[in-house]
């Protein structure tokens, strides 16, 4: 039994340094985060206005095959991340409006979100299979660890001072099998798995974002060309998916552009 209670001491411990290494990413990623600076595009094109974004909206919605919704491009109480612009039961697509650095970067944000609204219509493999990876399988993941970690405390406390014989044979047998224990790990080994597959996912999504909308950039948006190819070159060259951020009410309002793709 001593011995039981010391493997099971030090799986809780190390249970207990799991999330708070994650805490300490969390805190990692924001100090990054406030010491990035998003490269300005150099262009003729110093502001876009509101009439040629209603112009480039209702230009993409017919392309995108989304004439039946409604594009809200406008100031909104929260951020509306990525995959959550679509609102099929309302028949909208609600974009959270904000001040981009360039032109070229608030281009590349409405038209991928009227992209990726259509792809999601469609029900994509591609863009569902990035959902996944990016919100499904880390929550479900954490949400997981969580349970078992409070499970563990829950367990080690009663365990505390008891002897085998004094305690309930399913109980004492998940003591011994310290199976709340496999599965924090596991929740936290698909976490990371999930975060570095979405990698490679963001890639081939940002190049088939990016081989699908060019040419009918260059011909919807001559203008804009540059600043559009520009803004593609800055997203594509930003290899990571996920910025596990915390995020006060002004965050969208303040928020520095990271690519179309980047979930935050």
């Amino acid at each position: 039994m001593d011995n039981l209670f010391i493997i099971n001491l030090m799986l809780l411990i190390v249970n207990f340094i799991v999330m708070i290494s994650l805490l300490f990413s969390v805190l990692y990623f924001n100090k990054s985060y406030i010491n990035y600076q998003v490269p300005r595009i150099n262009s003729y094109n110093d502001v876009i206005s509101s009439k040629e974004i209603e112009r480039i909206i209702e230009q993409f919605k017919r392309i995108y095959h989304l004439a039946d919704y409604e594009i809200i491009y406008a100031d909104t109480e929260n951020y509306i991340s990525l995959f959550r612009n679509l609102n099929k039961s309302k028949k909208q697509i609600v974009i959270s409006k904000k001040i981009f650095e360039s032109v070229g970067y608030e281009i590349d944000y409405i038209i991928s979100r009227l992209w990726i609204a259509s792809k999601i219509n469609e029900k994509n493999g591609l863009v569902r299979g990035y959902k996944w990876l990016l919100v499904t399988i880390p929550f479900l993941s954490l949400a997981l660890m969580c349970i078992c970690l409070l499970i563990n405390c829950i367990l080690f406390g009663y365990m505390s001072g008891r002897t085998s014989e004094n305690t309930d044979k399913i109980i004492l047998w998940i003591w011994k099998i310290p199976m709340f224990s496999v599965l924090f790990f596991i929740g936290f080994i698909s976490m990371i798995m999930s975060y570095f597959f979405s990698f490679k996912v963001k890639e081939a999504i940002e190049y088939n974002y990016t081989d699908e909308i060019s040419s009918l950039v260059k011909l919807t948006l001559e203008e804009y060309v540059q600043d559009f190819i520009s803004a593609r070159t800055y997203a594509q060259n930003i290899k990571i998916s996920y910025l596990p951020l915390i995020k006060n009410s002004e965050f969208w309002e303040n928020a520095k552009w990271v690519g179309p793709f980047v979930y935050m």
